[in-house]
């Protein structure tokens, strides 16, 4: 995609005396978030204390990595977790897709030479098989919230004040703040795991009701970024439609997506699973400018695709 917006998408910044905040001027859009959700093989959060740059890879901890790092399997996205204590060590947590269920390992590392060791290992070993002598078994219930302040600003309000709310209203959640998980102009940002779905402007009942499973999952598909399993873009709409028409049991099947580029700028996505077999035709609704917060006229302001569903799903 060119940096350059389209007359389009010049047309829907906000006036030059405007400075609004940019999680503000996407709901003012209606911007539809789907096709933006994180596509990795492992998602890798470590304990990093505060402060924290823009940029984790400018951190000690990363030590100039990230925020996508190639590991045996594929692609491993790395993020920053407040760790719960301050010190020299800490946790790294490691979490990967087996079939539909999500499996996780907790390394502990001791000091930086012992984080990067057990980061570089990543790259040849499995975490499955990977060698430590200090690992526990990683629940796979947690809610993530991004919080990363010095990347955005609505992240570091909107973000935070959920974190605290959740962990009060539930604090049998495990609750994790975290760096940037893209897409910060729909902070609240959330990505859920066990299902591995990651969620827009999203409020502490939201979340209660995808852990619980008492929100109708045609109602709130429409704030799903996407599930991790799918690459970004039409892949995970065609994945987020069919979810959103068989409901939360959906999340329990092992799931394959697959596009096709048709005519017409059309994406035929096809979602295949042990009970089934579903077509979805995804296009690209608008381009939408991704503001800059808090600046007059939201300046200087990047493109982004909105994507929209134009059939489907239908059996395949």
């Amino acid at each position: 995609m060119s940096d350059s917006l389209s007359a389009a998408a010049e047309s829907l910044l906000p006036d030059e005396d405007d400075a609004p905040r940019c999680a503000d001027h996407q709901r003012r859009l209606g911007i539809d978030p789907g096709g933006t959700a994180i596509d990795s093989d492992l998602l890798v959060l470590i304990d990093t204390p505060l402060p924290w740059p823009a940029e984790m890879a400018a951190h000690v901890r990363f030590g100039g990595r990230g925020p996508e790092i190639p590991v045996a399997g594929g692609q491993a996205r790395l993020l920053a977790v407040v760790p719960p204590r301050v010190g020299d060590g800490g946790r790294v947590r490691i979490f990967w897709r087996t079939g539909a269920a999500v499996r996780g390992r907790t390394f502990l590392y001791r000091d930086q030479a012992d984080l990067d060791r057990i980061l570089g290992q990543l790259q040849h070993v499995h975490p499955t098989d990977a060698p430590a002598d200090r690992t526990v078994e990683a629940s796979a219930d947690l809610v993530l919230v991004c919080t990363h302040g010095s990347r955005d600003q609505c992240c570091g309000t909107d973000g935070t004040r959920l974190a605290a709310t959740l962990t009060a209203t539930r604090p049998d959640l495990v609750v994790e703040r975290t760096s940037h998980l893209g897409g910060h102009r729909f902070s609240p940002t959330v990505m859920t795991l066990a299902n591995g779905r990651m969620w827009a402007d999203f409020t502490t009942d939201d979340v209660i009701g995808v852990l619980d499973r008492t929100a109708d999952p045609a109602s709130v598909a429409g704030r799903c970024r996407g599930w991790w399993g799918a690459p970004m873009g039409p892949a995970q709409m065609a994945e987020r439609a069919v979810f959103a028409q068989l409901g939360w049991a959906f999340d329990e099947q092992d799931r394959r997506i697959e596009t096709t580029a048709l005519a017409d700028g059309i994406s035929r996505g096809i979602v295949t699973w042990a009970g089934g077999r579903r077509r979805v035709d995804v296009a690209v609704a608008r381009q939408t400018p991704t503001i800059a917060c808090r600046q007059p006229g939201g300046r200087p302001a990047k493109p982004s695709v909105e994507y929209a569903v134009v059939a489907g799903p239908t059996d395949a």
